[in-house]
């Protein structure tokens, strides 16, 4: 027995030793390479745990559940300039706003960053492989399939979005009762994307609404939470089982494989339908159909569009009501800018051309942006252009397995870029040009959304119908301020509690 002991302790101990090592060698290599390529260091978090991190994660996970998450991640830039590095699980993490950073990161050495080794372990059991989850071919692959569904020709057509509109504004008390339009917003974005991506709406905003629909947002919602979830964990997701997680994902890869099936048997049987293109619009299952035949990957790649095109267009239009109800003289403007188009069908160019319109949404996606943060791993060794020194103006170097955690809700509110009234909604501002990569409501480079023609053009239609329908909106909300509540994205706490005035 002792003997045992003794070799057990004599492992112990030379393992120990062996990382103890290869911390030193990496420390050198990391030091020799800082000083080969011209770099300096970044500002350092002062942690109370050096190994691990623990005390930036039980941070974070305090200010996670009081929903001061993003003030308080926004609180460090303050404490440690506008990149610093932090331990998180015993991982270099350089968390940055600096948009030079982000031009480097998502553009210049795209290839050298990527987000498969964060998000396909995390969301991998919802989400599966699609272009929410990986890198590379794969990412390629997905990219491919879904890019056609949002060329202009697409989705310019609104004659589909109009009917669900008209059940929106129907819904809508137009003498000043107090309601929430955001429930309503998430409504009308499920039965557009329904439509869109199955090539059935969910009809949420009608009385017809069948269960299984109902059960499926529920799922849904409950689903993409977990994931919310399981990032903000980090490593200790590992060691807690979320049952009703489990339960939601099921649900929703049910509900999903039905009309995976009822499209490959389509495209097997014979050539798809003429019905099957509602309003001349595509079913984007039924065009993917017709590339892979693979029943996972299409359940997969749908999700994986599903839930940015749900979240953001319906956060986006709840958002912008939210500080256009807190600003009267807006509304008056926006108004106007609307009722001088008289009677003009509003088609595409009629939308893009209403500036303040277009403005306004800008402005809600700066101060409430869907995603507020995102991370990619560094994949090969990178000298970034800035980051470093004292004032962060000097480049610095990112080895290998380090994250880069880019921060667009702080910088989208940096006083250095937008002024000393970065926090007010003014769109306004979006009548002068700002810096390249200061604004990433939608990401940037190879991976931006390709969904964003199509967001702005709906969230516009939305906007002008009901500037057309009501005179006037007024805050109902004792709350003044927009607060945070996160599910994959982050959306009104307090939802968006207001009182319309019908056009008389």
């Amino acid at each position: 027995m002792s003997f045992i002991l003794g070799l057990a302790a004599t492992t112990i101990i030379v393992v120990a030793a062996w990382c103890a090592i290869k911390l030193l060698l990496s420390h050198f290599r990391y030091e020799k390479a800082i000083r080969e390529n011209g770099c300096a260091k970044p500002c350092k978090y002062r942690h109370k745990d050096p190994v691990l991190g623990l005390d930036l994660f039980m941070e974070i996970a305090k200010a996670f559940g009081n929903g001061s998450f993003l003030e308080t991640n926004r609180h460090h830039f303050d404490l440690y300039g506008r990149t610093f590095e932090a331990n998180s699980w015993g991982v270099r993490i350089i968390k940055t706003i600096q948009p030079e950073i982000m031009e480097a990161v998502y553009a210049t050495f795209f290839k050298n960053f990527g987000m498969e080794p964060l998000r396909l372990d995390v969301g991998g059991p919802f989400f599966g492989k699609g272009i929410l989850t990986t890198d590379g071919s794969f990412w390629e692959h997905s990219r491919a399939l879904i890019r056609p569904t949002f060329s202009r020709a697409r989705f310019a057509n609104f004659s589909s979005l109009e009917m669900h509109v008209d059940r929106l504004i129907a819904l809508v008390p137009g003498d000043g009762s107090t309601f929430d339009l955001q429930p309503l917003f998430r409504r009308l974005i499920l039965d557009t994307s329904t439509e869109f991506i199955f090539g059935e709406s969910a009809d949420s905003l009608t009385q017809s609404s069948a269960l299984d629909a109902q059960q499926f947002l529920q799922a849904f919602d409950d689903a993409v939470a977990g994931v919310g979830k399981r990032v903000m964990m980090g490593r200790m997701r590992h060691f807690v089982r979320d049952k009703k997680w489990e339960v939601a994902c099921r649900t929703v890869h049910d509900y999903c494989d039905r009309y995976v099936a009822a499209a490959l048997k389509e495209q097997k049987e014979s050539a798809p339908k003429q019905s099957a293109t509602k309003a001349d619009r595509w079913v984007l299952l039924q065009e993917m159909a017709k590339e892979t035949h693979d029943p996972l990957d299409l359940r997969y790649q749908i999700l994986n569009v599903f839930s940015p095109g749900r979240d953001s267009t319906g956060i986006l239009l709840s958002n912008v009501f939210f500080f256009l109800a807190r600003q009267p003289s807006s509304w008056v403007k926006l108004r106007n800018e609307v009722l001088s188009l008289a009677g003009r069908t509003l088609d595409y160019d009629t939308l893009k051309s209403l500036k303040f319109v277009n403005h306004c949404l800008k402005e809600s996606l700066r101060l409430a942006p869907f995603a507020t943060f995102n991370q990619r791993m560094c994949l090969q060794d990178t000298v970034l252009p800035m980051g470093g020194g004292r004032d962060g103006t000097e480049a610095i170097f990112v080895k290998r397995g380090d994250v880069i955690e880019t921060n667009f809700y702080a910088m989208h509110r940096d006083r250095g870029i937008w002024g000393d009234d970065a926090d007010e909604f003014r769109p306004e501002r979006w009548e002068k040009s700002h810096p390249p990569w200061a604004f990433m409501a939608f990401n940037g480079g190879p991976r931006t959304c390709p969904a964003e023609q199509m967001v702005y053009a709906e969230a516009a239609y939305v906007v002008t119908r009901l500037a057309r329908q009501f005179a006037e909106i007024e805050n109902q909300d004792p709350c003044e301020a927009w607060q945070e509540e996160m599910r994959l994205n982050f959306q009104s706490k307090n939802g968006v509690k207001v009182g319309m005035f019908v056009t008389k």
